[in-house]
């Protein structure tokens, strides 16, 4: 068992900020440069980090009886927050002042459509530091969560070799003549494979009211017919489904191209803030803000970047997936050093569709596969 530390660079990118109030800087208005001037600054510090934990079993069997083979399990725990985009966690950090409040308020926000949920507040800023400016607290924050794009958190592979029992002195056919044992003995088979599981992240666009995370797996097949195109599907987690496309559910409403096989316990994880249907702003996190002249806006709700939202550091363990390659192969002596070499490869041999991860709304989708389709080709080589 292994755990390791690396560090790596963080892409800063630093807004700008211009002496007149207008549109110009609109965009970059909380930064201490003049953009106008300067244009756009990035700074690239060493603010990246992360820690894997990993542990790795095998078995291995060595070549005996014409059986060989090896069995391989590794978990993964990679830990990581940096800025580049390779990884799973966003490219860059976010101030302070992109949070509610964060630069103090010049109106006040109210919800007539639906409840609000406020959000988790970034930790503080250190006393003397601009409010532009990150910090590690911030960091660890917004960034530091689990590494799904680079490393799988459970993987098996295996590999293996098999002489096949047929020909002289095999099994099968043991007393074949010598000319018939050139054309059925001496075929062996090799193969290897994988099995992977993947996680996926919730949704994380929604503000309105939060339930707690259901997670179902193969346990409820449904038929989403939202599309107007009725297509198999699992409700792998209790995702968002509006109330207008659900029925028998949720206050559900629909009455045609609904999602259909729901457990009659459904309630979404989080719902957007409207999520009454036939009301003003329905489906979206729209709220009210008094400014301090008086003025009313309708605006969309956010309580800052994703690290806000409580879901943002969940991970959901989705389908677990593999496939087999194999391949039956004979080397054919012809004189001295000439050989003829014949094979039959098959890749994604079993022909394993698998199981793409969910989307949003929970379900998992039947209609495209995660593994592409069986492969089989023939070849020879002839060396000399």
């Amino acid at each position: 068992m292994g755990d390791g530390h690396r560090h790596g660079s963080t892409d800063r990118r630093v807004s700008v900020i211009g002496t007149p109030a207008q549109n110009t800087y609109s965009a970059t208005a909380l930064g201490p440069y003049d953009q106008a001037t300067w244009g756009n600054s990035e700074v690239l510090t060493r603010t990246g980090w992360s820690n894997d934990n990993i542990a790795e079993i095998t078995y291995q069997r060595l070549f005996h009886h014409g059986i060989a083979y090896q069995v391989s399990y590794v978990y993964s725990h990679d830990m990581r927050v940096g800025g580049d985009n390779s990884g799973s966690v966003p490219p860059n950090e976010y101030p302070v002042a992109d949070y509610p409040g964060g630069m103090g308020s010049v109106g006040v926000m109210t919800s007539p459509y639906g409840t609000v949920y406020q959000g988790n507040p970034p930790p503080a800023r250190p006393a003397g530091l601009p409010n532009w400016a990150d910090y590690h607290d911030l960091v660890r924050y917004e960034g530091y969560q689990l590494d799904s794009t680079n490393t799988p958190i459970h993987h098996v592979s295996f590999n293996g070799i098999v002489d096949l029992p047929v020909g002289h002195g095999k099994r099968f056919f043991g007393k074949s003549s010598r000319w018939l044992d050139e054309i059925i003995g001496g075929f062996q088979i090799a193969g290897d494979g994988n099995v992977v599981s993947e996680v996926f992240q919730t949704g994380l666009g929604n503000w309105g009211a939060t339930n707690p995370l259901q997670v179902y797996k193969h346990k409820y097949p449904t038929m989403d017919c939202r599309s107007g195109v009725c297509e198999k599907s699992y409700l792998w987690y209790n995702g968002y489904l509006a109330p207008s496309a659900t029925t028998g559910v949720n206050g559900s409403t629909c009455t045609t191209n609904c999602v259909s096989g729901l457990p009659a316990s459904y309630t979404p994880v989080q719902t957007p803030i409207n999520n009454t249907p036939g009301t003003p702003n329905y489906g979206t996190n729209n709220v009210v803000v008094t400014l301090a002249n008086g003025s009313q806006a309708t605006v969309a709700y956010d309580a800052g970047p994703q690290a806000s939202n409580y879901l943002s550091k969940t991970w959901i363990n989705g389908p677990f997936n593999y496939t087999v390659d194999i391949s039956l192969y004979k080397m054919f002596p012809i004189k001295d050093k000439m050989n003829l070499r014949f094979n039959l490869d098959a890749f994604n041999a079993l022909n394993v569709q698998g199981y793409n991860n969910p989307d949003t709304s929970g379900l998992e989708h039947m209609l495209t596969s995660h593994n592409t389709p069986r492969q089989i080709q023939l070849t020879g080589r002839f060396t000399f």
